[in-house]
């Protein structure tokens, strides 16, 4: 995997995973992993507002706006892994969509 980052002055704005090996497996769970590590991102730095994921020569776009709005609360407000997974089950369970 490589990681691009874009920058707005000093300030990371943007971030490209290119995943180069061939992803296998159900694709909602793939997109649900991956959905998770960006959401570790976003975490991690309050500055990243988008992340734009390269896989499988596809291209998969999640700004944290969307992700936020999706989840229905801010990222600061995840406590575990565990919750963040169940509340993802459960908004997949009652049939939405994944934001990415």
């Amino acid at each position: 995997m490589i990681v691009d980052y874009f920058a707005e002055g000093n300030e990371p704005t943007s971030i490209t995973l290119s995943y180069y090996d061939q992803l296998n497996g159900n694709e909602l769970e793939l997109k649900v992993s991956m959905m998770f590590n960006a959401t570790c991102l976003f975490s991690t730095a309050n500055n990243l507002q988008k992340i734009i994921i390269q896989y499988n020569e596809e291209q998969l776009t999640l700004e944290r706006k969307q992700l936020q709005t999706w989840l229905g609360y801010t990222l600061d407000q995840i406590e575990s892994e565990k919750k963040f997974l169940k509340q993802v089950n459960k908004k997949l369970e009652a049939g939405e969509r994944l934001p990415i």
